[in-house]
């Protein structure tokens, strides 16, 4: 354990600039006590550039400090600042004072500086613009926030910034996390059956994947939602309740489609005084942290799709777990396909259809404007009303949408059906997970 002889404690005021000293002790502290041997590498990682800044972003903790250190191949040649760090001020003048202070710890021309929870500070923007034009270090920042991703750059950042979004734990990441080899004999995949399972339940959020029992992830997840709520959302957009926000989040978790009109009539019939305003301006700052995505019909018209509800996807099922008080596994595979279709087809638009007569696929995937693939996800399909359910939303949406990339992701179930003219492929979601390639009939 790393123990500080000398404590300093430091009483930030307005306007107040931090001594040289004073944050060159904080990157070295910070030096000595984050891990580095024990860093699990992650698949999903972009490739750094030094031409340009390094931005990564997404959800709080899942993971972008420690793959900013997997990225960096040489450790002594970095150096590492937590900007939401209480010692430190967080103005302009921090920002001007952080190169100096790093050079002078590692003696170097040329370095990595790890900046996290960048946007922190007012006018980060400015400072990274400045960095990348004199090109005097290596950049790498951090954020929970929109705005350090490529469509929500700030103008004066924008093609001096490479953006790469981090999800949480995929399944073959969690696996890796588990120390898991998978297997092709019949006991494997029971046991993989069973590493999905947890999966699906607990999700891939790093810090609580790694601890050993339910109640002690279960609490871990309750302890950093309480931080994305109290610091992201709330500290982030001054939001007045609290108590507003949980329950807007609570009702989300309940609800299969989410719109403006009704989240109103439920926050108020609980007792909260809001307006359709503030309410349309709560449902705006989860997604800005990146704890959920709202996802739109595929419809007929821009007006239609503007209108209709959308449904709403978790940024992780441990969320599920800890706010649903009806909690399915059906809507828990749902929201785990989806991710995976995020981190798979980053470029890919993903809708949702329902027709007049009542029936819906789940994904409807775009890619320049046209429907690529058509994707139902079935827990089960051995009741014989779901499965034909399944394949007539497919073989129509596929004659309305022009697409016969027709696929019904299942737990374990594998085949190829023909409806009415068009071949539908079920693949177990394990193999599908396990997979690097988009969408075989077969594997």
């Amino acid at each position: 354990m790393y123990c500080m002889s000398t404590i300093n404690i430091y009483i930030v005021l307005p306007g107040y600039t931090m001594e040289f000293h004073d944050l060159k002790d904080i990157m070295e502290e910070w030096l000595e006590i984050l891990p580095r041997d024990d860093i699990i590498p992650r698949i999903q990682r972009p490739e750094l550039t030094t031409r340009r800044a390094n931005a990564i972003y997404g959800l709080r903790r899942s993971g972008k400090t420690y793959l900013s250190f997997q990225l960096v191949a040489t450790p002594n040649t970095m150096v590492y600042i937590n900007l939401e760090d209480e010692r430190i001020p967080r103005n302009t003048s921090t920002l001007a004072s952080l190169i100096p202070a790093a050079s002078s710890i590692l003696g170097e021309d040329k370095f990595w500086l790890i900046v996290d929870e960048i946007q922190s500070v007012p006018q980060w923007e400015r400072w990274v613009n400045r960095v990348v034009e004199r090109r005097e270090v290596n950049l790498i920042v951090t954020g929970s926030s929109h705005r350090l991703s490529r469509s929500n750059l700030p103008k004066v950042a924008r093609g001096r910034v490479r953006s790469f979004r981090l999800f949480p734990l995929s399944f073959q990441e969690f696996l890796r996390f588990k120390q898991f080899e998978v297997s092709r004999s019949q006991v494997g995949r029971g046991r993989t059956l069973a590493m999905l399972q947890e999966y699906m339940r607990f999700g891939g959020m790093p810090s609580v994947v790694l601890e050993r029992s339910k109640a002690e992830k279960t609490r871990e997840a309750r302890d950093l939602l309480d931080v994305i709520i109290l610091r992201d959302i709330i500290d982030q957009f001054q939001v007045k309740s609290s108590v507003a926000i949980r329950d807007m989040l609570t009702i989300i978790a309940n609800s299969k489609l989410v719109s403006i009109n009704q989240m109103y009539k439920n926050l108020v019939g609980v007792g909260h005084k809001v307006g359709k305003s503030t309410v349309a301006q709560y449902l705006t700052y989860p997604e800005f942290v990146f704890f959920y995505e709202p996802v739109m019909i595929y419809g007929e018209s821009v007006k239609s799709e503007i209108q209709h509800p959308r449904k709403v996807y978790l940024a992780d099922n441990i969320f599920y777990s800890i706010l649903s008080t009806r909690l399915h596994n059906s809507w828990l595979f749902e929201n785990l396909v989806f991710w995976e279709i995020k981190r798979r087809f980053p470029d890919m638009e993903v809708r949702y259809w329902n027709s007049k007569e009542g029936y819906e696929v789940d994904f409807v995937l775009l890619k320049n404007h046209r429907v690529r693939y058509l994707i139902q996800v079935a827990y089960s399909t051995e009741d014989r009303k779901t499965r034909t359910r399944e394949e007539r939303s497919l073989v129509k949406a596929s004659r309305e949408l022009g697409c016969k990339e027709l696929l019904i992701l299942t737990w374990d179930e594998e085949q190829e059906n023909e409806s009415d003219g068009r071949k539908i492929a079920y693949v177990p979601v394990w193999k599908w997970l396990l997979h690097d390639r988009e969408f075989p009939r077969s594997i």
